[in-house]
């Protein structure tokens, strides 16, 4: 079930974003799923996507579940699930096995810093400067 929203979401993600085909209702859309592939037509546009579902425990026992997307040709997102509330994340930084996500909301950006099995959660306050960590220490909880 919870598969099925965030591939609603991720169809909603696709389709509103720019440049990219609209289509009028979710149900018009066609899925093909293949062994942790899926496979999206749409109006002379193709996507494909590969996901993988990390859930990582922090230091302060509080625990972040990451679903990172390999979207083509689209390129890479992340949502982040934290608080009970799921944020949509772009990359806009990386480098060896590190890799920086924000949040494409710039009100309400959030930061997740991934490096190796590790992560770090931090909060950028609109308008002001200088991030503040929430999450200091992150690791792959098996």
């Amino acid at each position: 079930m919870v598969f099925k929203r965030v591939k609603s979401f991720c169809l909603a993600v696709l389709l509103f974003s720019p440049g990219l085909a609209v289509l009028p209702t979710a149900q018009a859309a066609g899925f093909e799923e293949k062994k942790g592939e899926t496979h999206f037509e749409g109006r002379n546009r193709e996507f494909r996507w590969e996901s993988d579902r990390v859930h990582y425990k922090c230091s302060s026992g509080k625990k972040v579940t990451v679903i990172y997307m390999n979207i083509q040709p689209q390129g890479h997102l992340a949502f982040i699930d934290y608080d009970g509330v799921m944020r949509l994340m772009q990359p806009y930084r990386a480098s060896g096995n590190s890799v920086k996500y924000m949040a494409l909301d710039d009100h309400n950006s959030f930061r997740w810093h991934r490096i190796g099995d590790r992560g770090f959660l931090s909060y950028l306050p609109y308008g002001k400067h200088g991030e503040q960590r929430l999450e200091k220490l992150c690791q792959v909880d098996d």
